[in-house]
C-alpha cells in the first residue's frame, strides 16, 4: 500500500465487496495518494499513541481540524448511567459496559438486523471480546422495557 512500517495501515479495499474490490485493485494506489491515506495513517498513528478510547476519535478529529455541534436536546437524552449506544449514521458505534469501559461494535454485530433501530440510550445486550484494537462486541442484542428482548 505504500505506507512507512511505522503508520496504521489503511486498506480501502476493505471496505468494499469482492466484486468492487476487484475493480479498486488497479487503481487503488492512485485513490490513496489522492485521498492522502498516509497522511490519515499517521494521523491515526498519533491519535492513538495520544489518547486511548473514546478519545482517540477526538484527538483524530481535531488533528482533521473537523468540528461538531450536539444540539442540547441531544445531549438531554444521555443517561447519566447505565448502558449508552453511540451512533452517528456510520456503520459501528460504542457501548458503554457496567463498569464503564467503552466497547467497539459494527453493525453487522446488531442482532436481528436491528442497527436502525439504535438510539443514544438504548438499552443493550452484548457478548464482550478483544479484538485487535481494544475490547469489542461479537453480538448485539436491543432489550425492551422491564430488560425483555424486543
Amino acid at each position: 500500500m505504500g505506507t512507512s512500517p511505522s503508520l496504521i495501515p489503511i486498506d480501502l479495499g476493505a471496505l468494499f465487496d469482492a466484486p468492487l474490490k476487484r475493480l479498486l485493485t488497479p487503481v487503488e494506489p492512485a485513490i490513496q495518494k489522492f485521498l492522502m491515506v498516509d497522511r490519515l495513517g499517521g494521523m491515526l498513528q498519533s491519535a492513538c499513541r495520544e489518547t486511548h478510547g473514546q478519545d482517540v476519535f477526538e484527538r483524530l478529529l481535531t488533528l482533521l481540524e473537523v468540528t461538531y455541534q450536539v444540539a442540547p436536546a441531544d445531549l438531554s437524552r444521555i443517561p447519566a448511567t447505565g448502558p449508552v449506544v453511540v451512533t452517528a449514521n456510520h456503520p459501528f458505534g460504542f457501548l458503554e459496559a457496567a463498569d464503564g469501559h467503552e466497547v467497539y461494535f459494527h453493525r453487522n454485530s446488531v442482532l436481528p438486523d436491528a442497527y436502525d433501530r439504535l438510539a443514544v440510550g438504548t438499552r443493550v445486550t452484548f457478548a464482550e471480546e478483544m479484538g485487535e484494537k481494544g475490547p469489542q462486541a461479537s453480538t448485539v442484542k436491543l432489550l425492551g422495557k422491564r430488560g425483555l428482548r424486543v
